[in-house]
């Protein structure tokens, strides 16, 4: 029954959206024990009328049930919420990312993520992804313990854990700040007649074997020009890789702390 504004009883007022940060326009919320019903706006904004005391999950939480295109969705908020809750709705095998950078700094066009699943034996690689936007949803993650690495722009990434998952329940919005910048390499990938290589896989290898750097995140390819470009790592030693047609050619780099290096690969 959808919700009368007239009917006495503490009305809990927000914005229902997704994973990307877009409104859930007609979507349904109630409360897990049933009763009244709200029907999101437009813009994701909808009003449930609660009754009096209600509260669940150890007096703390609130269990909403929304539905989307005919499929329910449990969504925790909490039992004080003020006016104005975003209630973001993700399947439960996906985590909502909200990444923050400093607001002296362009936003990077362009995120990488990670999942390592936590295990008896230590983190095992799991899905990874990219994003053209500060917010998106981290998918395909099994019920369990997770650490999520978050990277963008000429930022260091950074590690969120633990991320508990119990295939229940829409996992709660995560924000992520990327604060430090980091080094950068760039140039170009030539031929020894000094024609430009594009397609070479270029890979920055650490040679701390302490340090690990998301794939994604080390190795890059050359674009039609042969431009390369490799940003956001910690200083340190590296050997750069380069895989073109041909035998492999690698160059030993060290890289100062927001150091901005130009190297031009001939193979």
């Amino acid at each position: 029954m959808p919700t009368d504004p007239t009917t006495p009883g503490r009305v809990l007022r927000g914005v229902l959206e997704d994973g990307d940060a877009r409104p859930l326009a007609g979507a349904r919320v109630r409360l897990d024990a049933g009763g009244d019903e709200a029907l999101a706006a437009a813009d994701g904004a909808f009003g449930l009328r609660l009754p009096d005391g209600a509260a669940g999950d150890d007096g703390r939480l609130l269990g909403l049930r929304v539905a989307v295109a005919g499929r329910e969705t449990r969504v925790l908020v909490a039992s004080d919420a003020r006016d104005g809750v975003r209630v973001v709705v993700v399947p439960t095998d996906a985590v909502p990312v909200r990444v923050l950078t400093p607001g002296t700094a362009p936003v990077p066009a362009r995120f990488g993520w990670d999942a390592l699943r936590r295990t008896d034996a230590g983190l095992v690689p799991g899905p990874s992804g990219v994003a053209t936007a500060p917010r998106f949803s981290a998918r395909g993650l099994a019920p369990g313990s997770w650490a999520l690495v978050v990277w963008g722009g000429p930022f260091l990434p950074a590690v969120v854990e633990p991320l508990v998952l119990d295939g229940r329940v829409s996992p709660t919005l995560v924000t992520v700040e990327l604060a430090r910048r980091g080094a950068s390499v760039a140039g170009r990938v030539l031929s020894s007649a000094n024609a430009p290589r594009p397609g070479a896989r270029v890979t920055l290898r650490p040679e701390d074997p302490l340090l690990v750097l998301p794939a994604a995140r080390a190795s890059t390819l050359s674009d039609a020009g042969g431009r390369w470009r490799v940003e956001g790592v910690p200083p340190g030693r590296y050997v750069v890789a380069v895989d073109a047609a041909g035998p492999a050619a690698e160059q030993p780099l060290h890289l100062l702390e927001r150091e901005e290096r130009s190297m031009d690969l001939v193979v």
